[in-house]
């Protein structure tokens, strides 16, 4: 056969067409499909929504590709990080590198090339004719050629480590008749070990799925997965076991053939299912200690019927058909939901040997039919969760008399499962999200965007019927139930019409970096977008916020763009679609100090009109950095258009920057020509200012009661002219007013604010107020003032305080206004402060009736005189009585209060209040005889403490001189001395060493100040002469 023949023929794919539109049809009514956001009612209605950027960019391969495809077309890739594998129609296999230049170019088959396999530099292919190829790109010691007729062949799977040692160097082949494992032979060739074949057998394994045809395969590590028309088995090559088959749970009419399985290892312990219109995510979990074995204590009963009443519902007619499917094997079991990890785990039970595992096995005491739901819907929910396996330990059935087993140390979790709306054709992951190659299900019309392979840009396919035919590369973020889809991509491949999903292949490159699309005549390669990229699309569709924030992210620079040339292409566009506002906004970013670009935007701006808008952004300094006449040309336009703006530019803008006095001839010409407005006449007032006209800005402002008055103060220091203004200003800001006279003391004295305030006592309150608190030695000669103003303003509060902290106010008119405002309190204090306590306290009984407050003002006199007046007052009163004893007691005696009460007057609790005076005084009398005691018997202790310290021994010894000879007071030296005289000092004398008083006292010196020494009186006769003169020198 020649490349010629070797094409796809017209007809064949017409058929191939055929048979797959039928399945297609019986598969949309069977099958129910479950989506979060990828119907195609959402995709319609999204496509009103502003298009977002594509995550991937796409390209063909090009090199010795296109070359290669004119005569022969592509059915199968394989991949890594160095070449690019590919199996062809005429069954040649071509090694590429990633640019698609040709590497290696050979045709070791005569049909169709089905699959091919790389590990390292070896590569595996298998085709129609029945053989399987191992060939080595750089090496032929493991090159083998095997042909398996008359199994039809289906995949191939190399070890991942093929050729580095013997162990590894081993391949699996997936045929008709099961999967069958080559091992390198010890001395040569290969020897061949059937891990499952289509009658169920398997070697090695506790038991073998009758599922017919391996359809294809995926070995990662240690452990090698692949897919029969029954599931997917997980098997371990070192345990050798089975670890667990995943049941197909899609619809039986989409054929295997023309919906094949694609299984992808994520990673060493996570796999990726994708399987016509369904995904699973699984992942390899070591099993939790304690559970590695399971022990049975029950066998099965053949005589349970198979009626009930899940047998009723066809979802349970479903799960039992897909367990009858398991002649001599294990069934597998589902464990109870586990609502804290929402994850389900499988245990395993055996059947009785030699009876088929079909529907009453369900109901047998091995099955634990309680845990499942009791209504159809719960067990649909509960298969769809649940994780099927089947695992094993000897390699054979376990007979009823040993019912026990032991289960693989990992099992398989399924982490998330869901059926799409299309068909899956190739599988994969890009970060967390899961890369799908899909086919469309229905004829449905999308308007999506093309993927850079066929156009740049979106483009609507609307007006084509095949559109639906067009391969789609989307992203999936997987749920547990569903998913979300983030991205669909529609690809451009050539001659799509004629392709249906079998035809199209997804190859993910190791590391996630790119993935390629093959279809007979094309090979695209998608792979992520780069910042370029990203900049070029946002570019594209004027989305120029967006790319400057990415070009300064990425340092201003990316490729041939700049910050500012992107910018200016924004600033382009904000014109060419008339907005001004947004580009007068950018502007200073894009163009900053060229002059030659502003004047070109000015141009801009004043033939449009718009001229006004670009005020706020005009760079602007001294001296100013564009021409004098720019500056004039924008201020005549916001003359005429916006007076508001105006002002805002004379007060942003320096004066240098515009021509002053043609200004103020142009404002005054409006005035005079047209009804004069406050932003006018505020505008006339600042060019004024800078005129150094002040008296007529002044003027200005006062008229129009503008607060920007203070401003022009502050800006030229006319502080001086506050005073003249003062009612004014003061009318207009009293506080603002108020803090520049304080800030500026000397050039606003109170001398000149007082007098002007004085017509308006509420603003020199005000003023007064804060000069009392700022500069109180100032506020002084106006005390009386504020005292008045006080009263006035009715805070008597504060006056009493200022009052009593004053002393700088005339306290006889302090008093007349007090007693004029009915200032009691303030009265009251201020009679006292004057010595008039009499009056103080008969206005207080008399006009307050305060008893309390009178107590108060006589204790803090302490005056007999007023407690007398006090009692005089109120001891007529009974209610009286008893506050005057319990605190007038204390100053004048409780006897003395006693005998003024009148004859005959009733007190009411009079009695208990005398019987609280005699308790008090038996109280303070029996404290002072007890304090007394206490006295004595300390005097009596001291006085025996001092005895017996001045009774107590002293010790002498050798050492013990006496201080007037100096001699020791013990040995030979004091046997002439007499006797020893010991004082309680601590000296010791010779008794002939002490002399007599007269001596003593004739021995004192005279003292420095000139007195004559008097005479000491006689001292007892055994003194220490020692202590005597040392207290006598230092008195």
């Amino acid at each position: 056969m020649d490349l010629e023949t070797a094409t796809i023929d017209a007809d064949s794919v017409t058929e191939s067409q055929t048979g797959i539109t039928t399945a297609v049809n019986q598969a949309e009514n069977t099958a129910s499909f479950q989506s979060n956001s990828s119907s195609e009612d959402e995709s319609s209605e999204g496509s009103d929504e502003e298009e977002e950027e594509p995550r991937l960019k796409y390209e063909r391969v090009r090199g010795d590709l296109p070359s290669l495809l004119e005569r022969d077309s592509l059915t199968s890739i394989v991949s890594d990080d160095k070449v690019i594998v590919l199996g062809t129609m005429g069954g040649c296999v071509i090694v590429l590198d990633h640019l698609g230049y040709k590497i290696q170019h050979r045709r070791p088959h005569i049909a169709q090339v089905v699959d091919v396999a790389l590990a390292g530099d070896y590569w595996a292919s298998v085709a129609k004719d029945k053989r399987v190829e191992v060939q080595g790109m750089l090496s032929t010691e493991h090159n083998e050629t095997i042909s398996l007729d008359p199994n039809a062949v289906h995949c191939v799977i190399l070890d991942p480590a093929f050729g580095n040692s013997r162990a590894n160097t081993r391949f699996a082949v997936g045929h008709s008749g099961g999967i069958a494992l080559y091992e390198r032979a010890r001395f040569k060739g290969y020897r061949c070990q059937a891990l499952s074949d289509s009658a169920g057998g398997s070697v090695g394994a506790s038991v073998g799925v009758r599922g017919g045809a391996v359809r294809g395969g995926a070995w990662t590590g240690n452990v090698l997965a692949w897919a029969t028309d029954t599931g997917v088995r997980v098997y371990h090559m070192i345990l050798r076991t089975t670890i667990a088959l995943i049941p197909r749970d899609h619809s039986a009419a989409l054929d295997s053939v023309q919906f094949p399985p694609q299984l992808k290892w994520q990673s060493q312990d996570r796999l990726l299912i994708g399987w016509a219109d369904s995904i699973k995510v699984c992942c390899i979990k070591p099993r939790p200690q304690g559970t590695s074995s399971c022990r049975s204590s029950r066998t099965s009963s053949p005589n349970i019927g198979t009626s009930s009443r899940h047998s009723e519902s066809p979802l349970a007619n479903k799960l039992l058909c897909s367990v009858s499917e398991t002649d001599s094997a294990q069934i597998a079991s589902f464990s109870p939901y586990d609502s804290g990890s929402r994850k389900y785990s499988s245990s395993v039970l055996t059947p009785r040997p030699g009876a088929l595992a079909t529907g009453s096995a369900l109901r047998s005491p091995q099955f634990p039919t309680e845990a499942l739901p009791s209504t159809p819907e719960g067990i649909s929910s509960y298969l769809s969760s649940s994780i099927i396996a089947i695992t094993g330990g000897n390699g054979r059935i376990t007979p009823p008399s040993t019912p026990s087993f032991d289960l693989p140390p990992l099992y398989v979790e399924i982490e998330s499962m869901f059926t799409t709306p299309f068909y899956i054709c190739g599988i994969g992951m890009l970060e967390d999200l899961i890369i799908t190659l899909t086919y469309s299900k229905t004829p449905t019309l999308e308007s999506s965007r093309a993927s850079p392979t066929d156009t740049k840009g979106p483009q609507q396919f609307t007006d084509d019927p095949h559109e639906w035919r067009r391969p789609q590369l989307r992203l999936l973020e997987p749920q547990q139930r569903s998913y979300d889809e983030i991205s669909k991509d529609i690809l451009g491949t050539n001659r799509y019409k004629e392709y249906l999903p079998l035809h199209y292949k997804l190859e993910c490159v190791a590391g996630g970096d790119r993935w390629y699309v093959l279809s007979p005549r094309d090979l695209v390669v998608a792979k992520p977008r780069e910042p370029s990229d990203s900049l070029e699309w946002l570019i594209e569709h004027h989305k120029y916020p967006q790319a400057l924030h990415l070009i300064e992210r990425e340092g201003g620079t990316i490729g041939d763009h700049t910050e500012a040339s992107v910018g200016r292409q924004y600033l382009n566009h904000l014109l060419e679609c008339h907005m001004y506002d947004d580009a007068a906004r950018i502007s200073q970013r894009v163009i900053r100090d060229n002059v030659g670009e502003w004047l070109e935007l000015v141009r801009a701006f004043a033939d449009a009109g718009e001229l006004r808008i670009l005020h706020e952004y005009l760079p602007h300094g001294s001296p100013p950095p564009l021409p004098v006449t720019t500056y004039n040309e924008v201020l005549m336009d916001l003359l005429d258009h916006n007076r508001e703006g105006l002002v805002a530019a004379l007060q942003k803008w320096p004066s240098s920057c515009y021509d002053v006095n043609w200004l103020v001839s142009a404002v005054l010409q409006r005035v005079a020509t047209q009804n004069w407005s406050v932003p006018l006449l505020q505008s006339l007032a600042h060019l004024y200012s800078h005129q150094q006209r002040h008296d007529k800005a002044l003027a200005i402002y006062i008229k129009l009661e503008h607060k920007d008055i203070f401003g022009l103060i502050k800006k030229h220091g006319l502080y001086s002219t506050i005073g003249t203004y003062a009612v004014h200003l003061m009318t207009l800001d009293a506080d603002l007013t108020t803090e520049l006279c304080m800030t500026h003391i000397s050039d606003a004295p109170p001398t000149e604010m007082v007098p002007a305030l004085s017509s308006t006592p509420n603003l020199l309150y005000k003023y007064l107020t804060a000069l009392h608190k700022k500069h109180e030695d100032l506020c002084k000669p106006y005390h009386d003032d504020l005292v008045q103003l006080m009263a006035d303003n009715q805070q008597s509060e504060k006056l009493l305080q200022f009052l009593k902290a004053s002393n700088s106010y005339n306290l006889s008119a302090a008093l007349r206004v007090c007693k004029d405002r009915g200032l009691l309190h303030h009265t009251v204090y201020l009679l006292n402060r004057t010595g008039n306590t009499q009056d103080a306290l008969s206005l207080v009984l008399l006009e307050a009736r305060d008893l309390n407050w009178a107590i108060d003002l006589c204790k803090h006199h302490n005056d007999r005189h007023l407690w007398d007046t006090l009692i005089d007052h109120t001891i007529s009163y009974s209610d009286n009585i008893r506050p005057l004893l319990e605190e007038a007691g204390k100053y004048v005696g409780e006897v003395e209060i006693l005998r003024k009460i009148p004859p005959g007057l009733e007190v009411p609790g009079l009695m208990a209040s005398i019987s609280k005076i005699m308790e008090d005084t038996r109280k303070k009398l029996a404290l002072h005889s007890g304090c007394e005691r206490l006295c004595k018997r300390d005097i009596v202790h001291l006085n025996e403490r001092r005895r017996r310290l001045a009774t107590r021994a002293i010790s002498i010894d050798e050492q013990t001189s006496c201080p007037r000879c100096e001699k020791s007071v013990i040995g030979k030296q004091a046997k002439n001395l007499g006797g020893l005289v010991a004082f309680r000092c601590g000296h010791v004398f010779h008794s002939d060493c002490l002399t007599s008083s007269n001596e003593i006292a004739a021995s004192f010196p005279a003292n420095n100040t000139g007195r004559k020494r008097e005479r000491c009186k006689p001292l007892p006769t055994l003194v220490c002469v020692v202590c005597l003169l040392k207290n006598q020198l230092f008195r």
